[in-house]
């Protein structure tokens, strides 16, 4: 009975040490996202404050088009340097906010690794008595 109660301590043991393991993956997997799209708005924001650095080379009255499908329409020169600096300033917000999500992920992450080395510890010293119970018979 006693060696019963054990081996059903051992096996939700090995459950929460494998959920565990899951959600450290999960949290792993999110945090990989979320750096992949902040380097996504890092390549955004290069271009576009490239973009800015030709407009403002312009003349006030060269032509400016932007490309809306196959097409290239004609767009005024200011409407065409405040469309990007509003790009770029909805990118350097996107870009706090995801610094933020990383930084979370990453507590989290670290949280949950904490988490996983104890319940690692403990496993392996449940195998451990468990082994030095089968030596004693």
């Amino acid at each position: 009975m006693l060696q019963s109660k054990a081996s059903m301590g051992e096996k939700e043991l090995q459950k929460s040490l494998q959920d565990a393991t899951e959600q450290f993956q999960k949290l792993q997997k999110d945090l990989t996202k979320s750096a992949k799209a902040h380097h996504q708005l890092d390549t955004q924001f290069t271009e576009n404050t490239s973009v800015k650095e030709e407009l403002a080379l312009l003349e006030p009255t060269a032509k400016v088009f932007k490309q809306v499908g196959p097409v290239l329409v004609p767009q005024e020169l200011e409407e065409a340097r405040s469309n990007v600096q509003k790009r770029l300033d909805w990118i350097t917000s996107e870009t706090k906010r995801i610094d933020g999500v990383i930084k979370e992920q990453e507590a989290g992450l670290k949280k949950q690794g904490e988490i996983l080395q104890k319940l690692h510890a403990t496993h392996q010293s449940v195998q451990s008595v468990s082994a030095g119970g089968d030596n004693r018979k």
